[in-house]
């Protein structure tokens, strides 16, 4: 990360809020939840030098840890508070980088590695949870253990594809997420749709959704039912992953031919 002392922080351009809402997110829950409250919160400490947008990634992760923990204590309430919080601090990190432009190949793995960590726990624990619900399904702490394995390839795969791109000619597949997005001026109309558009996707179960989908059914007390409905639309998803990501790589063989 930047030294604080060289980071510039003076306004200029673009006015702060629009400086804050520097990526425009597709899933459900980020959309509606953690991207609005990240910038509410960011808005009056983004200009203080010593808040950083690792101490940020800090202090997200001791929330995810804590919600683990609050999950083991049978404090389920609380854990799906607390993961909700540790949504907001994952996008505030990133935000808080590209309004300083001072984001760094290590924030970025630093974030990335520790939230891959933090979902396998946090899908491990679900799944031996909901077998001490009912003791006569043991497979459920299989069915968690397939839910964190299909976060991680479907993580490696698009990582990996990302790195080759690089690699090889110097860009990458797509939008790049470090990389600032201006926000869209939209009217009254667009904002509704885009807001009827966002509660549509529920239904897509994407990447940040299981925060949502979790917290609810700690909430209810059923993590049966969540654990199979995340693991079968995960696993899917990751075996249409690594076919997309494989038929990239080989038009990159082709290209570079």
């Amino acid at each position: 990360m930047i030294p604080v002392e060289n980071i510039a922080i003076t306004p200029s351009g673009p006015s702060k809020l629009t400086r804050l809402r520097n990526w425009q997110s597709h899933e459900f829950w980020v959309r509606l939840f953690a991207r609005p409250l990240s910038i509410l919160c960011l808005y009056p400490i983004a200009d203080i030098p010593w808040v950083t947008p690792n101490l940020l990634t800090h202090v997200g992760n001791l929330f995810f840890a804590a919600a683990i923990a609050a999950m083991w204590l049978d404090h389920w309430i609380w854990a799906a508070v607390l993961l909700q919080i540790h949504l907001i601090f994952d996008n505030m990190d990133g935000t808080l980088a590209r309004y300083r432009k001072c984001g760094t190949e290590f924030g970025s793995f630093y974030d990335k590695i520790s939230d891959y960590f933090g979902t396998s726990a946090m899908f491990m624990t679900v799944g031996w949870l909901a077998y001490q619900q009912d003791t006569s399904r043991p497979h459920l702490i299989l069915v968690g253990c397939l839910l964190a394995m299909s976060e991680l390839i479907m993580g490696y795969s698009k990582w990996l594809t990302v790195a080759l791109y690089l690699k090889k000619k110097g860009t990458r597949p797509g939008s790049v997420r470090s990389g600032e997005v201006p926000p869209p001026a939209r009217t009254p109309a667009q904002w509704a749709l885009w807001g009827v558009d966002s509660v549509a996707r529920i239904v897509l179960f994407e990447e940040m959704d299981y925060f949502f989908w979790v917290g609810l059914a700690l909430v209810m007390g059923r993590l049966d039912w969540v654990i199979y409905l995340l693991t079968t639309v995960r696993f899917f998803a990751m075996l249409g992953t690594v076919v997309v990501r494989g038929v990239e790589m080989r038009r990159l063989d082709a290209a570079t031919e």
